[in-house]
């Protein structure tokens, strides 16, 4: 047993508060962090639990910040000493923090060893109230900082001596955020009791709506019964079992690959439970996402088109496993942006669209599995297909479409040769100019023609047939079967009555 000041780190960045924990050679100089957290919310909970002697903490941080948590610490837990970190830009809140009790401050641009130590020691030796406690080496920190790469001789050696002879094995559990993880060491070695396994388990939190469970035995048959036993677990959650080992130097390698296989629980989401040792090859994909023809195919509205290509791109990404989970999601998430930059530039009512840029690229970034951020872009794709359809900026085009189909109704003229024409997709166009007209693009290009056809009927010169052909219909007898479906009369009944009329 040894005697330390007790600590609890609080950052809202991740790389600060390992560095701050993993950096300094605590226990060396009399301290020890007994915990961590990302914001003020966490950290009471943690005060709650664990009484630390001193907090040492950021300010600016979600859900609580630094000056709320301050203000509860004091009220509820005086005697707690507070050291503040901070950027040179928040002195606002530095002063503030003061005058609410904090001990000291340190620069964040100054974060390192000395400087955190010595402002510990500057306020130990100015208060006479802290005592050090007796406090023991804490299994789950010293493996934390061995996964990590950051541990002590000290600690390792009493790691390997716990887990001498022993077979070994790591398993990561992993949940959806917002998602409570139920399995834990209790529900383990209740389980383990039943079966009678003499199975020892340690749960390390790695970070939120994660954790890391270490199980050990002299007898290797009952990790591999006990490897078993877990795979029958029930629950929402997600897990990866390490191979077992024997030799705690190799403990970092085997976190490592169990950190290596979640870009395969992203890409395989079908799969509750992976083995490291028992994965899918990686593979190059098979082509290259070209990302000019993607943005030729939005620019001209090609809608589908655009989102069959990339339906077919992340098929072969997930079939190869080419991407990691970040560069995935980042790719996405910049076809998403440039999708909704595109749209914007149509001359479009986009306001809708351009509130919701940025909590599509957050789903995507939050994405579990590949499926859900899937589901975002078809979100989006929808938005657009919907936008493009019922904008309310959109009568002036259909005047372009009328007034074009009126100067060309005389040539073999289709709804492909309108939509390429105006870069338009032609399912997408077809829709539209129904929706806008009330009436298909066939049925009006019919009755512009019909309409041209009885105007020259009416004179005696010229043919049905030649008339026929002026309007676009290169064959005589479709024309007379188009006109006396519309008219009720065929053109020479219709050409007999307008001359009885006169």
């Amino acid at each position: 047993m040894n005697n330390f000041y007790t600590v609890l780190v609080v950052d809202d960045e991740m790389l600060i508060r390992q560095g701050i924990i993993h950096y300094v050679d605590w226990e060396t100089n009399g301290y020890q962090i007994v915990g961590e957290a990302a914001n003020g919310k966490e950290a009471i909970k943690k005060i709650e639990q664990l009484e630390p002697q001193i907090l040492l903490t950021d300010i600016v941080m979600p859900s609580m910040d630094g000056i709320e948590l301050i203000q509860f610490v004091k009220k509820h837990y005086p005697a707690m000493e507070i050291i503040v970190l901070s950027s040179y830009e928040e002195f606002d809140y530095v002063r503030k923090t003061f005058q609410l009790g904090v001990a000291d401050y340190i620069l964040k641009p100054k974060l390192n060893e000395k400087e955190i130590l010595t402002t510990l020691d500057k306020l130990i030796s100015k208060r006479t109230n802290l005592q050090q406690e007796e406090v023991s080496i804490s299994m789950d920190d010293v493996v934390r900082k061995l996964i990590h790469g950051y541990q002590t001789i000290r600690e390792f050696n009493y790691l390997r001596d716990v887990l001498q002879e022993k077979t070994i094995s790591l398993i990561e559990v992993f949940t959806k955020p917002d998602t409570e993880l139920h399995l834990s060491k209790r529900k383990l070695c209740a389980l383990f009791e039943r079966m009678n396994l003499p199975i020892s388990v340690n749960e390390i939190s790695i970070e939120n709506y994660s954790k890391l469970f270490l199980l050990y035995t002299k007898e290797q048959n009952s990790m591999i019964e006990a490897q078993k036993a877990i795979e029958k677990i029930s629950g929402t959650f997600k897990m990866t079992i390490g191979e077992p080992f024997s030799e705690t130097s190799k403990m970092k390698e085997i976190y490592e690959a169990i950190e290596r296989t979640k870009r395969f629980h992203f890409f395989l989401p079908d799969k509750r439970i992976l083995y490291t040792n028992h994965l899918p090859n990686a593979t190059d994909p098979t082509f290259l996402f070209d990302f000019n023809h993607f943005t030729h195919l939005v620019k001209h509205r090609q809608i589908e088109q655009a989102y069959s290509y990339i339906n077919e791109y992340i098929e072969n990404i997930t079939e190869t496993y080419a991407m990691e989970v970040h560069e995935f999601q980042s790719w996405l998430g910049n076809i998403c942006f440039n999708m909704i930059v595109l749209v914007d530039n149509m001359d479009l009512n986009t306001e809708k669209l351009e509130e919701n840029k940025y909590n599509y690229l957050k789903k995507v970034n939050d994405a579990f599995d590949v499926q859900e951020a899937v589901t975002v872009y078809q979100e989006l794709i929808a938005e657009v297909k919907e936008l493009l359809l019922t904008n309310v900026a959109s009568p002036p085009m259909i005047e372009q479409l009328l007034q074009y189909i009126d100067e060309n109704y005389q040539e073999p003229l289709t709804l492909e040769d309108l939509a390429n024409h105006f870069h338009f997709n032609p399912s997408y166009l077809s829709s539209y100019f129904s929706k806008q007209m009330n009436q298909g693009f066939n049925e009006y290009l019919h009755k512009t023609r019909i309409e041209q056809a009885k105007n020259l009927l009416k004179k005696h010169e010229i043919s049905i047939s030649s008339i026929s052909e002026k309007i676009g219909y290169s064959d005589p007898s479709y024309f007379t079967k188009v006109f006396k479906k519309m008219e009720g009369i065929s053109p020479r009944q219709y050409r007999r009555k307008v001359v009885d009329a006169k």
